[in-house]
């Protein structure tokens, strides 16, 4: 039976809400990277097994009816700049009912659509509607969101140097009113307009870890500049080569740009290089230089689920006024996390870095007691004779070191992944294929998982 076989009857589709199956919600979902994988409906396998089979996410029944939830309003059609981002086909409720194949876009404002795939015999158009944002982009934070195919990198890429990125994607969060006002504000609103951006006029600027390989899984190093060039700075090469980090950030995100703003294309630079890479989604870090270091502290501090860590440079800022000596304080410029996101930033780090010819190092050791005062893990790395500048290549390589605690944890596992790799060649038929299984859901990414899933999957 094919995928829209039994798909609900042409006149249902003007009665049907965002990803209903046959009249009603649906009692499971699968989640494809397009509609190539759609079509080859794979067996439930490891995660890492269904993304090589193009599947990015299952959902179970309760799963799939919040679907229902994330329900915005019907439009006739489209907007232009809306590009295809997943496909969901949904399970109806009723036994040999069959699917209902949900093609969900993004535009490169960030909003969420979703369009029904309709049978061929029907007369009405297909049901477009959009969709909410925030409850639509919490429901799918765990989705993965690399849209590659793995295959090896264009001739005109090359690791270890920097090039622009062709096609930039949206932020996970969009900094409208709402955002900035619950994630900086603690929900309290925000005198502030919402960023104004143009993605398809922004420009992004990458570089790859030297030997980097499409089928590598790396970590992040989003940049924020305080100059308007935002260049990706060669004393930060040196780490993000030994610690397999991409560096990645936008063009003219200096100092003179509005904060929300600076906050849309960290955020920006963070979805799209999980899209264009692969990434472990727990290696994603904030830094930046001076004002660009003070960003990447509150991006740290209040998108702890997008960014794991921070480096700021000569810059930092905090949720709570610091004593700055003859009755004078360093002022905040964001209010402390509400408690869901704070237990969230309690097992990551942040490191700063300062020196004493740093005109900023007396209100970065004040900002550093008040989250070290809360148990937060930030430590100060103070730079003999460092002034407002760049710390030497060895000096970012200690604080990239000390941060990324995840990065040191994948590299421990390749040697576990090999010897259950091994463990499994050591078996014979459906105990070889399960111990296969076995090495790519307990050690994703690794280079053994790689061995094994090329394994499976001839």
């Amino acid at each position: 039976m094919t995928l829209l076989a039994c798909v609900i009857a042409a006149a249902w589709i003007g009665l049907l809400g965002p990803f209903d199956a046959a009249g009603g919600p649906p009692v499971a979902a699968t989640v494809y990277v397009d509609d190539a994988a759609a079509a080859k409906e794979p067996q439930p396998a490891t995660p890492m097994v269904d993304r090589l089979r193009g599947v990015i996410a299952r959902l179970p029944r309760k799963e799939a009816a919040q679907l229902e939830h994330c329900t915005g309003r019907k439009i006739e059609q489209l907007p232009a700049n809306a590009h295809p981002w997943c496909v969901l086909v949904c399970e109806a409720r009723m036994s040999g009912r069959g699917s209902a194949k949900w093609a969900v876009l993004r535009d490169d404002n960030g909003e969420w659509y979703a369009q029904l795939e309709a049978p061929p015999a029907a007369k009405a158009p297909p049901a477009i509607y959009s969709l909410d944002h925030t409850k639509f982009a919490a429901m799918a934070a765990s989705w993965d969101r690399y849209r590659g195919d793995f295959s090896p990198l264009p001739a005109n890429v090359h690791p270890g140097e920097v090039s622009k990125v062709v096609g930039p994607c949206p932020g996970w969060w969009t900094m409208d009113k709402e955002t900035l006002g619950a994630r900086f504000l603690a929900g309290r609103p925000t005198g502030l307009d919402g960023a104004a951006r143009v993605l398809s006029e922004s420009t992004f600027l990458v570089r790859l870890p030297k030997g980097y390989k499409a089928r590598e899984r790396c970590g992040v190093l989003v940049w924020i500049d305080a100059g308007e060039t935002g260049d990706l700075h060669r004393p930060l090469w040196e780490a993000a080569d030994a610690s397999r980090l991409i560096i990645i950030g936008a063009q003219k995100t200096g100092n003179g740009v509005v904060v929300p703003e600076r906050f849309q294309f960290a955020l920006d630079a963070a979805q799209t290089a999980q899209e264009h890479y692969l990434v472990d989604p727990a290696r994603i870090y904030t830094s930046g230089i001076s004002g660009g270091g003070k960003i990447a502290s509150q991006m740290w501090m209040c998108f702890p689920d997008i960014f794991r860590g921070s480096l700021p440079i000569v810059g930092l800022d905090s949720y709570e006024q610091a004593p700055a000596g003859a009755g004078k304080a360093y002022l905040p410029h964001f209010a402390k996390p509400p408690a869901a996101i704070w237990k969230m930033l309690l097992p990551q780090r942040m490191a700063v870095l300062t020196g004493d010819q740093d005109f900023n190092q007396s209100e970065i050791h004040a900002f550093a007691k008040i989250y070290q005062r809360d148990h937060l893990d930030v430590k100060v790395i103070d730079i003999p004779g460092m002034a407002h500048e760049l710390p030497a290549p060895d000096k970012f390589a200690e604080a990239v070191s000390w941060v990324d605690r995840a990065g040191a944890a994948a590299a421990d596992l390749q040697a576990k992944a090999a010897a259950q790799l091994a463990e499994a060649r050591a078996s014979d038929g459906d105990a070889r294929r399960e111990k296969l299984m076995g090495v790519t859901r307990d050690f994703p990414w690794t280079e053994a998982a790689w061995e094994a899933a090329d394994e499976l999957l001839k």
